[in-house]
């Protein structure tokens, strides 16, 4: 008996061990997510500038412009930012996109 007591004592303190690991790794997340809540509260939308794309994709029908998602405007509204132009008689394939999104269409 006293042989399998060993390695079940093991098995618990390293159970243990782990839980407490895991447990610290989600406060670290949490405090995280908390600093970036604080930090959108601290925006200032009337100092807000228009921004060019900052990556350009070209395509046989078009071109997919996308804006810097960690700029510190966008961070602040928690938005980001990508345009499709499509040239004329152009085709851009349906997606999924696991997020809301605000569409238009300028011109067609």
């Amino acid at each position: 008996m006293a042989k399998y007591s060993m390695p079940l004592l093991l098995f618990f303190f390293l159970n243990v061990f782990l839980h407490g690991c895991s447990s610290n790794l989600q406060n670290d997340q949490q405090q995280q997510q908390q600093h970036k809540l604080r930090a959108r509260t601290d925006c200032r939308v009337e100092q807000l500038t228009a921004q060019e794309p900052t990556i350009r994709y070209k395509s046989e029908a078009g071109q997919t412009e996308f804006w810097d998602r960690n700029n510190e405007q966008f961070e602040c509204a928690g938005v980001a930012a990508v345009r499709n132009v499509i040239e004329s008689k152009g085709l851009l394939l349906p997606h999924y996109n696991n997020a809301h999104q605000l569409l238009y269409v300028v011109k067609g």
